[in-house]
């Protein structure tokens, strides 16, 4: 079951700021992030995941022209299966999915304002 906050928590949360984001989506990450990163306190960490690399580096291009964020990293994100046999585990060595599973960029939200 869903449970959506109540307004009074929503409406401090939104006044106090957000520790950290993390952000999982199909959706235009851009966009996203746009609009939940000034909600992050200044130095909150976020994190955008996607399955492909060409949205987290749009993301990463737009973050390099403003001065909202420090610390960007984009990283890859690892897949190894394994196989399992009664006795032994090893993982696969041809493994027909390729192993990458998808990618991460993540930062530290800064003030614009601040010198």
């Amino acid at each position: 079951r869903n449970k959506r906050p109540k307004n009074s928590v929503l409406k401090r949360w939104f006044k106090d700021g957000s520790d950290s984001l993390l952000i999982a989506s199909r959706e235009n990450s851009l966009e996203n992030l746009s609009r939940l990163l000034p909600l992050l306190r200044p130095s909150a960490s976020f994190a955008v995941y996607n399955t492909f690399l060409q949205p987290l580096t749009e993301i990463q291009y737009a973050l390099s022209q403003t001065n909202t964020a420090s610390r960007v990293q984009l990283s890859e994100v690892s897949i190894l299966h394994h196989q399992v046999l009664e006795g032994r585990t090893h993982p696969l060595m041809r493994d027909k999915f390729g192993s990458t599973g998808g990618y991460v960029l993540s930062g530290i939200r800064i003030d614009p304002h601040s010198k």
